[in-house]
């Protein structure tokens, strides 16, 4: 088997275009920030790891100036946190082509741990959550869709999350706790396109059969 450096090297390699484009968006999007050493230093060094195709490290390493930068501007600030944002995405997507679903879910949920007044951070708090998801790390899930209800206003992505709760929670075997939140999705979001999906599970997890589980 291929170890994940070498799948995701294969993938970078494969998607050097894309890795091109990104500098260039990258470069557009830093371009117009003004000349305060700070900011230049980090626009250099940022800049030359998209260059060289280190996706993950550059992200990183914006989230690390950020995080320990006293001197950057408002709108400076923004503007990496916007391209820490577009560079998460662009690596998030590579590591799901090669399949390294966990690897993704632990890179972004570490820029939320180094950075965690990233402007992105519900963003990105989800992408964790749908990562574990679609992984079957259902612990995982369950427990950032849990964290994500617990800690946001109600939003338009509150229904995606509950779903996502209840669907970890039948996963898990949780039938009493599963069937609590899927009649709780199916009473607040009517109107949800997986309203029939979790009406059935509903009916699935309300069958004698499953009870006794």
């Amino acid at each position: 088997m291929l170890s994940t450096v070498l799948k995701f090297s294969l993938v970078v390699f494969m998607t050097a275009s894309c890795f091109a484009a990104k500098a260039a968006k990258a470069n557009d999007l830093l371009a117009p920030l003004g000349s305060s050493s700070s900011f230049q230093t980090i626009k250099v060094k940022v800049l030359e790891l998209v260059r060289k195709k280190r996706i993950l490290t550059a992200a990183k390493k914006i989230a690390l100036e950020l995080r320990k930068s006293k001197s950057l501007k408002p709108s400076q600030k923004q503007k990496l946190e916007d391209l820490m944002w577009s560079l998460t995405d662009t690596a998030v997507n590579i590591l799901v082509k090669s399949e390294d679903l966990e690897q993704a879910a632990d890179f972004v949920h570490k820029l939320l741990v180094e950075y965690p007044l990233w402007s992105h951070g519900k963003d990105a708090f989800r992408r964790v959550a749908f990562l574990h998801g679609m992984s079957g790390n259902w612990y995982r899930a369950q427990k950032m869709a849990r964290r994500y209800i617990k800690t946001t206003t109600l939003d338009e992505y509150t229904p995606d999350m509950l779903y996502l709760l209840a669907v970890s929670l039948e996963q898990m075997g949780h039938v009493r706790q599963a069937s609590l939140t899927l009649h709780r999705f199916v009473h607040l979001f009517p109107e949800h396109q997986n309203l029939e999906s979790a009406k059935s599970k509903l009916a699935t997890l309300q069958s004698p059969r499953a009870k006794k589980l």
